[in-house]
């Protein structure tokens, strides 16, 4: 038996299709996995962090999701849509929002931020001017 856990699992037509995927790659004639499951490296998260008890989990970094589980094994999910639409505490989130106020101060229609004066001093910025 093989339990994989990634990113992009957590809905059950993309499991599906990463699990024949997977099995594809690594069945040769000479090792065969008959029982291949594939979940959500949040779900995998949730139940390793509460041993499959009742728990609730943030993950924020290249994504950001919020996964629950309830006492009667119900489980709940805030955000982990990618990054596009709702990885709001993710870090390309944050560092996108932050990009976007220092080009809009840069502009002249956003207002003074420290993050403006770090990235000119970080990046030794001297002029905006063409």
């Amino acid at each position: 038996m093989i339990m994989v856990g990634v990113a992009g699992a957590g809905r059950h037509n993309d499991a599906e299709r990463l699990k024949k995927s997977f099995i594809s790659l690594v069945n040769s004639k000479d090792i065969q996995f008959d029982k291949v499951f594939v979940e959500s490296d949040a779900r995998i998260a949730l139940e390793g962090a509460f041993s499959g008890r009742p728990g609730s989990i943030l993950i924020a970094g290249t994504g950001s999701i919020i996964l629950g589980k309830d006492t009667e094994g119900c489980i709940y999910r805030v955000g982990g849509f990618g990054r596009i639409l709702t990885d709001d505490g993710s870090g390309y989130s944050i560092g996108k929002r932050a990009l976007y106020a220092i080009a809009k101060e840069f502009d002249g229609r956003g207002e003074h931020t420290t993050i403006t004066k770090l990235a000119e001093t970080s990046f030794n910025i001297l002029s905006l001017k063409y």
